[in-house]
């Protein structure tokens, strides 16, 4: 969601698939609180940036599973999440071939979202953008078509008509 920020984290295993997955969501105007396309950041520079994220995107893939960077990294979100409570966001990607209770593997807690599970190098952008609360542009209304849904709760309501128009009217 656009004003929020997102930590990304992966292993440079992982790099091709998480330079991809930036570029969809930077498209779609999300933004990254580190500039840096490559790991090379210090364990500091990380742990500041991941406290300032709003949301902490992991990649997980057999390449992670013992890598000390990532775990380290997970446990940091896992307390940033029990601290910022529903204002703090993991969002967990779970490469092909491995299984949703492969999670716990990775984390301490359940202070996830539901984990996107990839299939065969294919990233799942519906629930993505659903975790995310993106709508996918072939599903924004259109413009100028009117209201799409409205629901308000009128007190004394009466309609009058005017000039061919019928308008409601209420307090």
């Amino acid at each position: 969601m656009p004003g929020f920020f997102h930590y990304l984290s992966y292993c440079e295993e992982d790099k091709p698939f998480a330079l991809k997955l930036r570029l969809i969501l930077e498209k779609k105007g999300l933004r990254f609180i580190s500039s840096e396309w490559d790991k090379t950041q210090s364990e500091k520079a990380a742990a500041r940036n991941i406290k300032k994220a709003d949301r902490f995107i992991v990649i997980l893939s057999p390449a992670t599973i013992n890598h000390p960077r990532i775990k380290q990294e997970i446990k940091l979100a896992e307390q940033q999440s029990q601290l910022k409570e529903k204002d703090y966001q993991i969002i967990p990607i779970l490469s092909a071939g491995l299984k949703e209770s492969a999670i716990n593997t990775w984390f301490d807690s359940k202070s996830f979202l539901p984990p996107i599970i990839c299939q065969e190098g294919k990233l799942p952008l519906k629930q993505l953008y659903q975790n995310l609360n993106l709508i996918p542009e072939n599903l924004k209304p259109e413009t100028g078509n009117g209201i799409n849904c409205l629901q308000l709760e009128l007190s004394d309501p009466s309609l009058e008509e005017q000039e061919g128009k019928l308008l409601i009217k209420a307090t």
